[in-house]
């Protein structure tokens, strides 16, 4: 009577969970294997870094790269050069403005000299 009682498993469900069981572990395999890409990760928290962001002292268009794309520098080498074109100009506009206030200074103590050379010599 005991065997009565305890019901057998069928076959079709029996062969239904075995084929999911499977499938869950295929998917689980292609999700490690490609699902994961173009992402870093690491136990240890650290990456190393070949790579670094700089910025020049002064903004300006770039007239020349001296160096090449992965190419090793040390400090101090060109990396690149700046177009110098609008800080020449701006450097000749500076030379014309001091040469203009130079030429304003010495008419100013040229008329002060002139003015204050008759009474100068009235009074001798």
């Amino acid at each position: 009577m005991s065997d009565a009682a305890t019901p057998r498993p069928r076959p079709l469900l029996r062969a239904a969970g075995f084929l999911l069981g499977i499938v869950a572990v295929a998917a689980v395999v292609v999700y490690m294997l490609y699902g994961g890409q173009g992402r870093v990760s690491t136990d240890n928290a650290y990456v190393k870094l070949d790579k670094l962001n700089l910025a020049a002292e002064v903004s300006g268009v770039i007239a020349e790269v001296a160096v090449r794309a992965n190419q090793p520098v040390r400090r101090g080498d060109l990396l690149v050069r700046l177009d110098d074109a609008s800080y020449r100009l701006a450097v000749d506009e500076a030379e014309a403005e001091l040469a203009r206030a130079r030429n304003e200074l010495q008419a100013r103590l040229h008329r002060r000299l002139h003015a204050a050379s008759p009474n100068v010599a009235a009074a001798a």
